[in-house]
């Protein structure tokens, strides 16, 4: 992919996400003065704690695929980039697997680290979500909570049956390869499922750490503009947002703001995803672009 085509996406969802924001705002009515009085310390702590995620994110990445930090921090970062820009807030794994694969010169191994990974990340919100969604439609006869109970459900069994049937993921994998142009000889790993086991452990608890930081993301956002949220909603709030955010557009939009406001609606939501998004994705764009000069990203 060139340089130009990431920009022309960027931009795409960059505009798609803005008209979402100002159409969220005329909805719940939001007073967007409040974003121009945002705690600047807050809003920089925000920003801090979802860099930090990602530098998580890279460091399990290092561990399970066993190449240095630092490229692993350049290729998760170019990794989430792409997914900012992609539908359902996805897309860039292609990049560590084929990062993977050209430090290994094995498919094996990078698809069984690829796939923890996504499992890890995508289960422990998700469970949280599915949780509070039944306890909302159940005890509290909240019957908003369905879509969230459903999605998050959805995601949990689709992303379970994946890991099962990982060999149909392997294909998938391999015809994307494919049309770039990549040969892949692969050799499979011995005693693989004990392999797979290890790995979807390990990836889980650095996921439980990303969950963390990226709820006190949240819940700094919401504070930044004097929007009161306990730190536990944050994290309930974030799992929501993850658990709609399989809307088939960039960067989730649309779900994600819906998952926020059913814990709190508001400038906060806004603020969130203005550090979340636009500030993360701007960041995350050199370390894309360095990968594309070095010939990595194809």
């Amino acid at each position: 992919m060139s340089p130009s085509n990431f920009k022309r996406k960027a931009l795409i969802t960059f505009g798609i996400l803005t008209l979402t924001i100002l159409l969220y705002m005329t909805i719940v009515k939001a007073d967007y003065s409040e974003l121009f009085r945002a705690n600047i310390l807050f809003v920089t702590l925000s920003l801090a704690a979802v860099i930090f995620s990602l530098v998580i994110s890279a460091l399990r990445f290092s561990i399970l695929m066993g190449i240095g930090l630092k490229d692993s921090v350049n290729t998760w970062f170019t990794s989430q980039f792409i997914s900012n820009i992609s539908p359902t807030h996805s897309g860039g794994e292609i990049v560590r697997l084929y990062v993977g694969y050209r430090e290994l010169k094995n498919l094996s191994k990078p698809l069984t680290v690829v796939l923890s990974e996504i499992f890890g990340d995508v289960v422990v919100p998700n469970i949280v979500a599915l949780m509070f969604s039944i306890y909302n439609v159940l005890i509290l006869r909240n019957h908003i909570f369905i879509i969230p109970a459903a999605a998050s459900a959805y995601n949990i069994v689709a992303w379970s049956l994946i890991v099962l049937k990982k060999k149909f993921l392997r294909k998938a994998v391999l015809k994307i390869l494919s049309k770039l142009n990549v040969h892949v000889e692969e050799t499979p790993l011995p005693n693989g499922k004990d392999v797979l086991v290890k790995n979807l452990l390990l990836s889980i608890l650095f996921s439980l750490v990303k969950f963390v930081l990226m709820g006190f993301s949240v819940f700094l956002a919401y504070i930044s503009v004097s929007e009161r949220i306990s730190l536990l909603n944050s994290l309930v709030a974030y799992s929501l947002a993850m658990a709609l955010g399989i809307v088939p557009l960039p960067a989730g939009i649309g779900g994600i703001e819906a998952g926020l406001s059913l814990i709190r609606p508001g400038v906060g939501v806004i603020m969130w995803r203005i550090i979340s998004y636009y500030m993360a994705t701007l960041l995350m764009f050199p370390f894309a672009l360095t990968l594309i000069h070095r010939k990595i990203v194809i």
